[in-house]
């Protein structure tokens, strides 16, 4: 297995081998590229901003390996093994397994030698405005049923290559979408919070209030509270995403420097503890109240 390092060597990396089989849909003619071309078209997949969907069965050499996805990728595992990164280091997908890579980041898998790795996959496009499918800012990989998945999958290849009706393939598209929501579902959240977080990550060097945000979210201080402390995770770890060698112009603001030494997931971690901590400064009702209290019979 790699090593945790092995990420700092990573390459953008399209290697499918010639043992590997699969099936692809796409939402447009448009895209071109080699291993795309000749599938079947399905302009329905585009409301869900859905770029491509397939079926496989991977076999080494098959790896991927994209340095900026543009777009959340779900991958389920039927059967066989392949390896994913996942935080930075390898990790096993086996049967009855899925995961979601998140988009703007360094994402990775490949097939494991000796193994047929079977699996389906749905690959969406992203505006970094638009809210995502998955609130989560590192991959996550959870048990997954991805029979049924498949199954849509490959329905929706076999009409859109044979009759191609719409009402068809509208209901194949809006399966295969539920399948996707219903694994991405736990880590989900209120629209009004990753509004939010966008917006501290526009400025992550202000030193916002507690009030301030409420008043962006269009919520009370003490709902902002509760929202964010059911959906901000454990403080982890900051990691690099380049060698400690390199040395940043002394010149860069620090702030500035930090968004150049972190990764993708990092900067989203970062822009969670600058709200943690606004909400931290702020005083719960209650806590004024005892404060009030014991000033009084001071």
């Amino acid at each position: 297995m790699h090593g945790p390092s092995s990420i700092l060597e990573l390459s953008e990396t399209h290697t499918h081998g010639e043992k590997t089989e699969f099936h692809v849909v796409r939402a447009s003619e448009d895209d071109k590229r080699t291993w795309l071309r000749g599938s079947p078209v399905c302009g329905t997949l585009k409301t869900h901003r859905i770029a491509h969907a397939g079926v496989m069965t991977a076999r080494a050499p098959y790896r991927i390996v994209r340095m900026h996805q543009g777009g959340l990728y779900f991958l389920a595992c039927l059967s066989g093994e392949g390896r994913v990164l996942v935080d930075g280091r390898w990790q096993k997908c086996s049967a009855g397994m899925a995961v979601a890579l998140p988009p703007f980041m360094v994402n990775a898998f490949e097939a494991v030698k000796g193994r047929d790795w079977r699996c389906c996959w749905v690959r969406y496009e992203q505006q970094p405005e638009q809210k995502p499918i998955l609130n989560s800012s590192s991959p996550q990989m959870a048990p997954f049923h991805g029979q049924p998945l498949w199954n849509a999958i490959e329905g929706l290849i076999d009409e859109s290559a044979h009759e191609a009706k719409p009402a068809a393939m509208f209901h194949w598209v809006e399966l295969i979408q539920s399948y996707v929501e219903r694994f991405a579902q736990p880590w989900q959240q209120d629209d009004r919070l990753w509004r939010l977080w966008e917006m501290v990550a526009a400025d992550v060097g202000r030193d916002w209030t507690l009030d301030e945000l409420a008043h962006r979210a269009h919520v009370s201080a003490e709902h902002l509270r509760r929202l964010c402390r059911r959906a901000i995770p454990p403080i982890r770890p900051l990691r690099r995403a380049i060698p400690p060698t390199r040395v940043l112009p002394r010149s860069i603001p620090p702030t500035r420097a930090l968004r150049l030494t972190t990764t993708a997931s990092s900067q989203h971690r970062l822009t969670t503890r600058v709200t943690r901590a606004a909400v931290r400064r702020a005083v719960s009702p209650a806590v004024a109240r005892g404060r009030r209290k014991r000033r009084r019979r001071g």
